[in-house]
């Protein structure tokens, strides 16, 4: 009586080889999949739920993607100008001022162009420029010949930004409900097309 064993173990080595040098191009596919998906909810949603959009095309010219590779696996969402003005409205915290006091525009009273940003012309500094604008300790006002004072800019030595663009949040919560199957999805396919 005799019992004869093989194995296929060379096989299944080969077969985990294989995989393990797939492994990073598959994480790396799985990142930059998962970066895009995060910029396309944030230009998509987050941003016009967050804030009255004047100019659409903002938020998708500035927000980039820097993706991940297989010697480098990490992937970015990230503002291309680095402006301050989305991290606070992302973090909330209080603002101020390069000189004395940060300028807040009239809510009605300061002219704006079609994609909300202020006029040079406009402006606090060049608005004191004009023989019918004045400046006090508390706001910038013109005059109107016999109506009352029109208020310009109110003046306030900070100003306390509310926290109200969830990039952050949003952002967790794709990446939390994406990766794996973006991870599943890119092993596969390296799987499929490894060589």
């Amino acid at each position: 009586m005799q019992m004869r064993m093989t194995t296929n173990i060379a096989e299944v080595m080969a077969s985990v080889r294989k995989t393990q040098a797939q492994i990073p191009f598959a994480q790396s596919k799985a990142l930059n999949d998962t970066a895009f998906q995060i910029r396309r909810q944030i230009v998509q949603h987050t941003y016009p739920d967050s804030f009255t959009v004047r100019n659409s095309r903002f938020i998708n010219s500035v927000l980039r993607v820097e993706t991940a590779s297989k010697t480098n696996l990490n992937a970015r969402v990230f503002d291309k100008l680095g402006r301050d003005y989305l991290e606070r409205q992302a973090k909330g915290g209080a603002k101020t001022p390069q000189g004395n006091n940060l300028a807040i525009p009239g809510v009605r009273n300061t002219a704006r162009t079609a994609g909300g940003a202020i006029r040079k012309a406009d402006r606090p500094r060049s608005m004191l420029n004009r023989k019918d604008v004045f400046k006090t300790d508390k706001a910038i006002y013109q005059r109107q010949g016999n109506q009352p004072l029109k208020i310009l800019y109110i003046l306030e030595p900070s100003a306390n930004i509310p926290k109200r663009f969830p990039f952050y949040e949003d952002a967790s919560k794709v990446a939390n409900t994406r990766f794996k199957a973006n991870y599943q999805a890119a092993l596969r396919y390296a799987m499929r097309t490894a060589r």
